[in-house]
């Protein structure tokens, strides 16, 4: 029974701090596409290192 609403109130914490942060990324990236197409980039970074290596060594050349 406890543990039962501590579980319910752990998910509506969490629900509630997602809408908190999504509301806040929203509104800090209106108008800031690029940097959110940046931050996905970082975050997939190893991912793509071995595609865009060679496009940056080609470019270097």
């Amino acid at each position: 029974m406890i543990i039962g609403v501590l579980l319910v109130l752990l998910i509506g914490w969490v629900v509630f701090v997602l809408i908190k942060v999504y509301r806040l990324v929203h509104q800090i990236n209106k108008n800031q596409y690029f940097l959110k197409i940046v931050v996905i980039l970082r975050n997939q970074e190893n991912s793509l290192e071995g595609f865009l290596r060679p496009l940056l060594y080609w470019r270097n050349k």
